[in-house]
């Protein structure tokens, strides 16, 4: 079990989701939406349907998943989403009545629609003629905003509703008749919690039981007399198929919040713990349809994300490889290498050089210190190429040549830029983005002799830059991703600005795709044309679990068409198709403050360690149980 898959929808949030065996249908910026998710890791819209006012909305499928019901405020309108890369208007029933009809749950069992809204009242609504749905019923069920779920069983409706500012009062009504429902006063209270589900006779939700919050399994055979089979930890979202039991962010062992965890409820007295993953950031749990669960949203900074998650098989961990060796050097800034040798940019050591990694015997090197100057807090950023490697500071600009053999030569010190935070080399060009947001570039023939070619204000919070054969591409936090046409090197010019779902952190460069790193999740844009960059594809990625702020360090680099993304909680690896489109292989979870590939390694380093872990072997990075 596992994140596999991801779509960015818009800035504007998901207001409802709902799986159907391999397709979501979603709510989002007045569209319908529907996604094929028989791919996981790249899910894709196959089909819209514009104008579709989705403000409280609640949406709902047939038991065949030819038809989408969508409750609104003071109707209910039936969608044709047979075939699901056209869905069509079918039909629609007015509600009439007051202001306060925003629905809370509508639900569809058999021929019938059921809409519970915020006036307390139930409608049943007849809907074997989809194109022309009648209304059977209305039911008064108590004060007005006190409904906050709805239960829909075999003959009957549980509600949950909220009097007095006191949630999980009960109220059970008799739905055999659709057309005269009548409350039932014996049935015995159950909290229906807002997430709840039921499959068959088996209700499973949020309650609290003996004194102690969780997730109950109910027998309601027998409203009546309700059996409690079993209990599991509490969660923020729950997803059946009547076998399983999916829970959004639960602690199954009472510390740890996961993403999602599994369990076999196919004997409801004793679940099966199935495995879990680890948090991603999504909070709802939008449905489960086969061996595919959707997640949708968790706050600002996953509103508008669609995660799709593999619960075919259980997930397996591996722990870390090798630790080749502690030391203690403060903290990192910042790391590059290749096959010949690892450079560490320290705060306390300066700059170390880490060589025969491979051999599993590292030796380390102390070579000077870093052009940090006085800025606080304290920056550096290396870029290594064949002949040289630059080290950038707060101080300027150092260039060190490399031999053919790897080994160092002279220093060239540049100061003509003042504090510079991040530097990108790409041919026999660099460019060097200051502290206060300028871009320059330089020509690079002469490792020891740069030459100025020219510079362009992009924006002061700009932090990060990426070098291609003809364009640069920055990482302006909440400004997005500017992409700087460099046709003519003397003369820098902004084409393009890019949006990011969060604070744009890092960026790296796959052939025509920019990859960026930002607050929440790695965003692949489309650079072919630079003038008409776009976002493709989008992955959320978890928060630290350290306790840490995520920015403190956001890095991203790729080796051919695998990303790896690093924060302070670990190193996330992604793999990046021609259109753009990104896959998940896995995690390593370790403090990381800084981080490179070499060969076929993925070296970490921290202020008191340098770990190595194999990098092209997705299976090592599976995410620890401990994570």
């Amino acid at each position: 079990m596992g994140l596999v898959g991801s779509t960015y929808l818009s800035l504007d949030g998901v207001e409802d989701l709902i799986v159907y065996e391999s397709h979501a249908f979603v709510l989002v910026s007045n569209q319908l939406r529907v996604y094929d998710i028989s791919v996981p890791d790249t899910p894709m819209q196959v089909g819209v349907l514009e104008n579709v006012d989705s403000f409280r909305i609640s949406l709902a499928i047939d038991e065949a998943g030819e038809f989408v019901y969508l409750a609104d405020l003071g109707s209910l309108r039936a969608y044709s989403v047979m075939d699901r890369q056209n869905p069509v208007f079918s039909g629609f029933v007015n509600f009439g009545g007051s202001d306060n009809q925003f629905p809370v749950r509508v639900a569809v069992r058999g021929a019938n629609a059921y809409v519970v809204s915020g006036e307390g009242i139930l409608r049943i609504v007849d809907i074997s003629d989809p194109t022309a749905p009648e209304l059977l019923s209305v039911t008064p069920t108590g004060p007005e905003n006190s409904i906050y779920n709805m239960i829909v069983g075999d003959g009957y409706v549980l509600l949950n509703q909220r009097i007095a500012g006191r949630e999980g009062s009960f109220f059970a009504l008799d739905v055999s008749d659709p057309r005269t429902p009548f409350h039932i006063p014996d049935a015995a209270p159950i909290a229906i919690s807002a997430d709840a589900v039921i499959a068959g006779d088996l209700l499973i939700t949020n309650d609290v039981y003996d004194g102690k919050g969780g997730v109950s399994l109910w027998d309601v055979s027998d409203l009546r007399s309700p059996i409690r089979r079993a209990g599991l930890p509490p969660c923020s979202g729950i997803a059946t198929d009547g076998n399983r039991v999916l829970l959004a962010n639960c602690s199954p062992d009472g510390i740890i919040e996961t993403a999602l965890t599994a369990f076999d409820i196919s004997n409801p007295d004793d679940p099966d713990f199935l495995g879990t993953v680890a948090n991603f950031g999504v909070r709802n749990l939008g449905g489960l349809g086969g061996e595919r669960a959707v997640m949708y949203g968790g706050g600002d900074q996953f509103e508008d994300f669609v995660t799709v998650f593999d619960v075919s098989t259980q997930i397996s961990a591996e722990g870390k490889t090798t630790e080749l060796g502690a030391q203690s050097w403060g903290l990192v800034l910042d790391c590059a290498g290749d096959l010949d040798a690892v450079y560490v940019a320290t705060e306390e050591r300066g700059l170390l050089e880490v060589t025969d990694i491979e051999t599993g015997c590292p030796e380390i090197h102390e070579i000077g210190q870093l052009p940090l100057g006085s800025g606080t807090p304290a920056m550096a950023s290396l870029a290594l190429t064949a002949s040289a490697l630059f080290v950038a500071g707060g101080a300027g600009l150092e260039i060190y040549g490399r031999r053919s053999t790897g080994e160092l030569d002279a220093k060239t010190i540049v100061t003509l830029f003042g504090g510079i935070q991040d530097v990108s080399a790409y041919g026999a060009s660099i460019a060097l983005l200051d502290d206060i947001g300028r871009l320059h570039i330089l020509s690079t023939d002469d490792p020891q002799a740069p030459e100025f070619r020219g510079s362009i204000m992009i924006d002061p919070a700009a932090r990060s830059v990426a070098l291609g054969a003809s364009a640069a591409y920055v990482a302006a936090e909440n400004a997005g991703m500017s992409v700087v046409d460099l046709g003519d090197p003397t003369k820098p010019e902004v084409v393009a600005t890019v949006p990011t779902p969060a604070r744009a952190l890092d960026v790296t460069l796959i052939g025509t795709t920019a990859i960026v790193h930002d607050e929440s999740s790695i965003v692949a844009i489309d650079v072919a044309v630079p003038a008409s960059a776009a976002v493709v594809a989008a992955l959320p990625l978890t928060f630290s679990p350290l306790g840490q702020e995520p920015a403190r360090f956001a890095s991203v680099t790729s080796i051919g068409n695998t990303v790896y993304a690093a924060r302070i909680d670990g190193v996330h690896v992604f793999e990046v198709a021609m259109s753009g489109a990104l896959q998940r292989l896995g995690s390593v979870a370790e403090l990381t403050e800084g981080f490179t590939v070499v060969g076929d390694a993925l070296a970490i380093a921290n202020r008191s360690a340098f770990l190595v872990y194999p990098a092209h072997c997705p299976g090592t990075f599976s995410i620890p149980m401990s994570y």
